[in-house]
């Protein structure tokens, strides 16, 4: 029923409500849940979703070019769009069967049976059959103030800086691979387009690498190698954009090899910790964290979606290598400086490690 483009932007605007309130909220559920040793995998599996998703994304936006592109465009973009509330349907189903936290239960004060009785149950199920009580002070309101709790602050001016400047890195090429990779010598569209689709397949690949290995490698270790790799094969095509090697017959094996690193290192790295952050959070203000950071990475996401073009139309796309590789690389050092190591920790052990302010190389120095 969209006629004109601001009923366009309201309706998108409110599923930009819907999707950025599961954002924050799924991970800090699995972040909740999961028992320490086998964290990082349940958080870096539920993360490979978005790789899935993005694959099929590109697939069906391709089939349904092909399809309506020319002959009915008005409904092709129509039906791609109208096409996300199945999905939204289906996540509306799934989370039906979902009870409600224990400990939300206990910050809500409703402590009535039916509610004592959804806490045992899930409580019990998290500590095999163990009784557990919950913290008084969970009953306690909290707010954004709370952030900067004791020198939890390091981490939350970590968080609210790395997430929006990765972003830069994660929509800049997300967005406009296909873009990109054609004004380089991939030579349709189409191609272009398809091309987009294996990256994304490849990096599959990365996601279920990080799965395996996060909770023995680590988080730190991980994120700092494979931003650094990124970055180093992004100023790499920024050389050989400069030296005209995407003007000749190499053009199609170089953006595939470059950019399949790329995506690989992108999820076999930074990728996974957009989730894997919410496990920093004390349990008490878990989703306001996650909430808060996920928030200031939308200013990453906008800057790179609006001025990605705008930089490559004007300066050329060796701009694109630049921006990709200068902000990758930020987010390894920054990352080396002050991102904390989670593996293994408890939720208690974490917390008072960010409440110490125990989380990195630079903020371990600082305090001696």
């Amino acid at each position: 029923f969209v006629n004109n483009f601001w009923q366009l932007f309201i309706v998108r605007f409110l599923l930009g409500l819907g999707i950025g309130g599961d954002y924050s909220l799924s991970p800090t559920m699995v972040a909740e849940y999961a028992p320490a040793k086998r964290r990082g995998f349940a958080l870096a599996s539920m993360n490979s979703f978005w790789g899935v998703g993005s694959v099929v994304g590109f697939l069906s936006a391709y089939g349904i070019a092909v399809a309506w592109g020319t002959t009915n465009p008005d409904f092709a973009w129509r039906f791609m769009l109208g096409s996300e509330a199945i999905w939204g349907l289906l996540v509306i189903l799934l989370r039906m069967g979902i009870l409600e936290s224990p400990r939300w239960a206990a910050l809500q004060q409703q402590l009535g049976k039916r509610i004592k009785e959804d806490a045992s149950q899930i409580t019990s199920k998290m500590t095999g059959g163990r009784t557990t009580s919950l913290d008084p002070g969970l009953v306690k309101r909290y707010s954004i103030r709370d952030l900067f709790t004791g020198k939890m602050w390091i981490t939350t001016i970590f968080l609210w800086i790395w997430w929006p400047v990765a972003d830069v890195a994660f929509y800049g090429s997300n967005m406009y691979t296909p873009y990109i990779t054609k004004g380089l010598g991939l030579t349709t569209p189409e191609l272009a387009f398809l091309a987009s689709a294996l990256y994304w397949a490849i990096a599959l690949f990365g996601y279920y690498t990080t799965a395996v290995t996060y909770d023995t490698l680590g988080r730190r270790l991980v994120t700092i190698l494979g931003s650094t790799i990124m970055g180093i094969d992004m100023f790499i095509g920024f050389a050989l954009y400069k030296m005209g090697l995407f003007e000749t017959s190499l053009a199609f094996p170089l953006i595939m090899i470059l950019f399949t690193i790329y995506y690989y290192f992108m999820n076999f790295g930074p990728g996974p910790w957009t989730v894997a952050m919410a496990e920093i959070w004390p349990t008490r203000i878990r989703a306001t964290g996650q909430g808060m950071a996920s928030m200031f990475s939308r200013i990453g996401a906008a800057i790179a979606t609006f001025y990605m073009p705008i930089l490559i139309h004007q300066i050329g796309y060796d701009s694109a290598f630049i921006l990709l590789g200068g902000a990758i690389l930020f987010v390894a050092l920054w990352s080396y400086l002050l991102m904390p190591e989670t593996k293994g920790l408890t939720p208690s052990q974490i917390e008072q490690m960010v409440l110490e302010g125990k989380v990195g190389i630079l903020a371990k120095r600082i305090q001696g």
